[in-house]
């Protein structure tokens, strides 16, 4: 009877260790966020790349920005394939500086001046964790 007992048990904690180490493996799930990007001129006529969530799933720790420089999270924007680096005069909802990562959410808006874009050229935003192309337009 105690061996019965003692091979339950270790099926049981083989089980639960399987479990926890198959878990770490696991994917992260694609999101449904609705995100529009678009091309505006701002007051001093410079062209800036405009990001809208306009509904659909939120998506967390997207970035953060710190004067205006952006440090991607689990966002990313690219241009022609190549991930953009933005070192100042980004904006999210107006503002150049998060208190820590952003939860991309319904009406949030993040804008930033691309240089030397040209006719022709590719902008896609990927959710990395999924590997997930979220939104792309070509100038």
């Amino acid at each position: 009877m105690v061996g019965v007992i003692s091979l339950i048990g270790m099926a049981v904690l083989l089980t639960a260790s399987l479990s926890l180490a198959l878990r770490g493996w696991e994917i992260k799930s694609p999101l449904h966020p609705l995100l529009e990007l678009r091309m505006e001129k701002d007051k001093y006529g410079r062209e800036n790349v405009i990001l809208a969530h306009l509904g659909g799933d939120p998506l967390p720790e997207a970035f953060s920005l710190s004067g205006g420089a952006i440090t991607w999270k689990n966002l990313e924007m690219r241009v022609n394939g190549i991930r953009v680096e933005v070192a100042s005069g980004a904006l999210y909802n107006g503002s150049g500086s998060t208190g820590g990562p952003v939860r991309f959410v319904r009406g949030d808006r993040l804008s930033l001046t691309l240089e030397n874009l040209k006719a022709g050229d590719h902008i896609s935003v990927i959710y990395r964790p999924a590997g997930q192309v979220l939104v792309e337009a070509r100038i």
